[in-house]
């Protein structure tokens, strides 16, 4: 058997579809802001006093039954039949063209033996003026216009908001998600690489070094973000350095104190459990400064 064709055969995945990781996330963000904003009720409905809502329908039930005439009748003896006529036929112009256009509202012109519409179809006041209602007259409806507005208007903010703020978001809620994968200064920078992260329990340490910005104060410097995961959009702690950091650790209890490395080979303690910040500069085991900043 030949497998050269085989062998030679080649899969071109150029235009191969791709999953968009960011679009799932946005997809997924906004439906938790739907689903929690409007709030769903159990109605229960009897069917048998359900009423038609399609226009055909309710043509046919209300105005379908007229004209209706018995032919013949057959009295039982082969030697006798009878033609009987029951009634005299009804000619009445009904419309189908919505909205109605007669003083009724109900597109009939008519009835011709003088009979009034509501005894002659058995019809009561109440179920003329329930389908005479509009949705904008329906108390549940202008609620879900209103809250659905609402959703609209928060997602719209948002969007535009979290592109000015730090962030950190879920990739993907997929099995084989990598987890919280995007990091993004916002507007705050221009370009920005991530050289350092440490992950404690709920903690999440983001170094950035900047690369370029608008703002030169934190031009060629790093900035460190302590995050907690369960509130991804609003970073703990912001610590900026001077240098490019290569790496970072945390006390053993992970709250009192964080240690960095810079790139220049200088040591950096930061004391974070009380309200002041304690910085100690540190080159080998000589201590060289120490300063005190308060909490911003």
């Amino acid at each position: 058997m030949d497998h050269s064709g085989s062998v030679q055969r080649k899969i071109d995945f150029t235009n191969a579809t791709t999953v968009n990781w960011e679009k799932m996330s946005e997809v997924e963000r906004r439906y938790k802001m739907l689903k929690n904003l409007i709030g769903m009720e159990i109605v229960q409905i009897d069917l048998l006093d359900h009423h038609l809502i399609c226009a055909h329908d309710l043509y046919v039930q209300m105005f379908g039954n007229n004209d209706y005439t018995q032919v013949q009748t057959q009295t039982g003896d082969d030697e006798l039949d009878c033609y009987v006529q029951t009634e005299e036929v009804d000619k009445e112009t009904i419309w189908t063209q919505i909205p109605y256009s007669d003083p009724q509202g109900w597109g009939i012109v008519n009835i011709s033996n003088g009979t009034d519409y509501r005894e002659r179809f058995n019809i009561d006041d109440f179920e003329i003026e329930h389908f005479k209602v509009t949705h904008f007259e329906m108390e549940k409806f202008r609620k879900f216009i209103s809250i659905a507005g609402q959703v609209f208007i928060d997602i719209m903010q948002s969007s535009s908001n979290d592109a000015t703020k730090l962030s950190l978001e879920y990739r993907t809620s997929l099995k084989f998600s990598t987890g919280y994968s995007k990091f993004s200064l916002g507007k705050l920078v221009n370009s920005a690489k991530v050289t350092t992260i440490l992950h404690r329990e709920n903690q999440l340490f983001v170094a950035f070094y900047v690369e370029q910005t608008p703002n030169d104060d934190i031009i060629n410097r790093s900035i460190i973000v302590e995050f907690d995961i369960c509130i991804p959009h609003s970073p703990q702690k912001i610590l900026l350095c001077n240098n490019e950091v290569r790496c970072l650790c945390t006390s053993p209890d992970g709250t009192s104190a964080v240690f960095v490395g810079l790139a220049s080979w200088i040591i950096i303690s930061c004391l974070i459990s009380t309200n002041f910040f304690f910085f100690s500069l540190l080159c080998g085991d000589v201590n060289l400064i120490q300063t005190k900043f308060k909490k911003l």
